[in-house]
């Protein structure tokens, strides 16, 4: 497998470099205090081995992870917590938020195939997305518009 090299610009995105070494994609980085991080975590991602967890799972695939890397930088309001990532055993992975009122995940099987789950107290909700990330966005509205709520109760 070619190693992929980045060059981050936080202003203008990221260019990423693909197998070939005259493919490139710019890919537009989410703008959050946390963003380092979240780049890095898939950055690790990325570099797992073949049956990283002992059970025969796939490493995570490169574009299942520079999806979910736009789709964060598309569906988060700027003042959103950091979410977990977390990697499938089908070179998938797992975007996760979880609080004490909401749970949302997002799993990215792969580019333009993602199962979006929010859990609320007994109720659950599930969707297929591809593109248009924004009724995750508005969950996670309603999450961070909780967590204030309940801090200011306090």
């Amino acid at each position: 497998m070619a190693s992929s090299t980045a060059a981050y610009s936080y202003e203008q995105g990221a260019v990423v470099q693909l197998p070939s070494e005259n493919l490139r994609r710019v890919v537009n980085a989410p703008r959050h205090s946390w963003n380092e991080d979240f780049i890095s975590r898939i950055a690790d991602l990325i570099k797992l081995q073949r049956n990283w967890n002992g059970y025969g799972a796939e490493p995570v695939g490169f574009h299942a992870a520079q999806f979910a890397v736009s789709m964060v930088a598309s569906a988060c309001p700027p003042y959103v917590s950091e979410p977990q990532v977390v990697p499938g055993p089908n070179g998938d992975l797992q975007i996760e938020w979880h609080s004490l009122e909401y749970d949302i995940e997002l799993h990215v099987v792969a580019p333009f195939e993602v199962t979006a789950v929010r859990y609320t107290g007994d109720n659950c909700e599930e969707i297929q997305l591809s593109n248009d990330f924004t009724i995750v966005s508005q969950w996670l509205d309603q999450m961070e518009s909780a967590i204030a709520a309940r801090a200011a109760a306090a």
